[in-house]
C-alpha cells in the first residue's frame, strides 16, 4: 500500500516499537505489566517509565513535566480543557451576573466544535470565528468577536484538513487582554513544527499520540497553570488527581519516544525540504483547494469527480488518501472545515486530503499522480 494519510494517523515507528515492548504484558520475563501505582518495586518501574515519558514530551514542547497530564485521547484532553476553562469562567462571572462565553474557530475538529456547543444548553454563548479563504483565522476576527465575558478561545495550532499554520502567539495575546483562557488543539503540529509553549503564550494544548509515530489511545494535555483545570474523569487520583483510571504504561511510554523523535525531526531541515519537494509535485500536476503553509497536508480539488468515487478507486490501486477529517470519514455532509473556508457543497465533495510522511517517496507521488489522472 501507499500510504498518504499520515493526518489521519501513523505507521508506529520501530524505535517506539523498541521502547514499548518491554512494557507489553507476556512481553518479556520482567513483570513490566504491574500497575503503576502499586508501591511494590514492578510498580514503582512502571511509574518511573511515566514519569520519563512526561519528561520526554515536556522537553518537546519546552514546558516543565508537571504541566502534562496523560490522558487516553486527544479528544479528552481537548474536553477537559474546554469543560475546565467553562466552570472557572462561569463561577468567576457568576459573581458579575454576565453570561459566559466561547469563542472557537469554524473549522476546528470536533473534538472542539462539540463540546463547545453541548454548553449552551447550559447558557453559555458559542462564537464561531470565520477564517479567511487561505485557512488563517486573522487575529483581527478575534478582536471584534471578544469581550469581557469570554472565558475561553480556542483556536488550533495546525488546520488538519488545509495544514494551515494558525497564529497562535497573537491570538492567545488578544484572549488575555480579556482574561480569557486559550486553548489551541496542537494535535497536528507536533513532529511538524517546533514547538515552545511558552513562548506561544497558551493555557492548554492538547496532543495525540497516534499522529506522530507513536501508539493509538494515548493523549496528552499541557495545562500552564494547574489552578485552571477540573478532573474530566473522577476516581482514584492518577495523574495528580487530574485524570483517574490506571495510565496505559505501554502507550504513554511510546508517546515520550514519538515526541522526542518527533521533536528532533521538527527541527531537520532536510526532512522537511523533502516534504516540501514533494508536495509541490503534487501542486504542480493537481488543482489545490487552498494553498497549505506547511508541505504535509496537500489539500486537492478533483475534477468532475467525487472524493468518494475516487477514494474507492485509489484503495484498488493500492492508494490510501482520505476525503476529510477520518473521525467523520462515514459522514456524507460535506466537511463543516471546507465550508467555513468558501468553499461550495460541489468542491467540497470533490475534495482530497493527501497528506505526507517521512518514509514518502516521489515514485509514490507520481503513482498518485497517475491514478488521479486515471480518474
Amino acid at each position: 500500500m501507499i500510504y498518504l494519510d499520515h493526518a489521519a494517523t501513523t505507521p508506529l515507528l520501530p524505535e517506539v516499537q523498541a521502547a514499548m515492548r518491554p512494557w507489553l504484558a507476556g512481553a518479556s520475563e520482567d513483570v513490566g505489566y504491574a500497575n503503576p501505582n502499586a508501591l511494590y518495586r514492578a510498580g514503582r518501574e512502571a511509574r518511573q517509565a511515566i514519569e520519563c515519558a512526561r519528561v520526554q514530551l515536556a522537553a518537546a514542547l519546552s514546558a516543565r513535566p508537571d504541566q502534562i497530564i496523560f490522558t487516553g485521547s486527544g479528544t479528552e484532553a481537548d474536553n477537559q480543557a474546554i469543560f475546565s476553562a467553562a466552570q472557572s469562567g462561569a463561577d468567576r462571572l457568576r459573581q458579575v451576573d454576565s453570561k459566559p462565553k466561547l469563542i472557537v474557530s469554524a473549522f476546528e475538529h470536533h473534538a472542539v466544535l462539540n463540546p463547545a456547543r453541548a454548553l449552551r444548553r447550559f447558557g453559555f454563548q458559542v462564537v464561531e470565528l470565520k477564517p479567511d479563504r487561505q485557512g488563517i483565522v486573522q487575529p483581527a476576527v478575534l478582536d471584534e468577536a471578544i469581550d469581557d465575558a469570554t472565558v475561553l478561545v480556542a483556536v488550533m495550532c495546525v488546520q488538519n484538513e488545509l495544514g494551515t499554520l494558525q497564529p497562535v502567539a497573537e491570538l492567545a495575546r488578544i484572549a488575555h487582554q480579556y482574561g480569557a483562557l486559550f486553548l489551541s488543539d496542537a494535535i497536528q503540529a507536533l513532529g511538524k513544527v517546533p514547538l515552545d509553549l511558552p513562548a506561544l503564550g497558551v493555557d492548554f494544548a492538547a496532543f495525540s499520540a497516534h499522529k506522530l509515530g507513536g501508539p493509538k489511545g494515548v493523549g496528552a494535555l499541557y495545562v500552564k497553570d494547574r489552578r485552571s483545570l477540573s478532573p474530566l474523569i473522577y476516581g482514584g487520583g492518577q495523574e495528580s488527581g487530574m485524570r483517574s483510571g490506571t495510565q496505559n504504561v505501554a502507550g504513554i511510554v511510546g508517546f515520550g519516544a514519538a515526541a522526542e523523535i518527533g521533536a528532533q525531526a521538527a527541527r531537520d531541515p532536510g526532512q522537511r525540504q523533502h516534504l516540501a519537494g514533494l508536495a509541490e509535485r503534487i501542486a504542480a500536476s493537481a488543482t489545490l483547494a487552498t494553498r497549505s503553509n506547511l508541505p504535509d497536508i496537500v489539500p486537492l480539488l478533483l475534477d468532475h469527480t467525487s472524493s468518494e468515487t475516487a477514494l474507492l478507486r485509489l484503495d484498488e490501486a493500492g492508494i490510501a488518501v482520505s476525503g476529510g477529517a477520518a473521525c467523520s470519514a462515514a459522514s456524507l455532509e460535506p466537511s463543516h472545515v471546507l465550508k467555513a473556508v468558501g468553499l461550495d457543497d460541489d468542491q467540497a465533495y470533490r475534495y482530497l486530503r493527501v497528506s505526507l510522511g517521512p518514509e514518502n517517496t516521489e515514485a509514490e507521488v507520481d503513482a498518485l499522480l497517475s491514478a488521479i489522472r486515471d480518474l
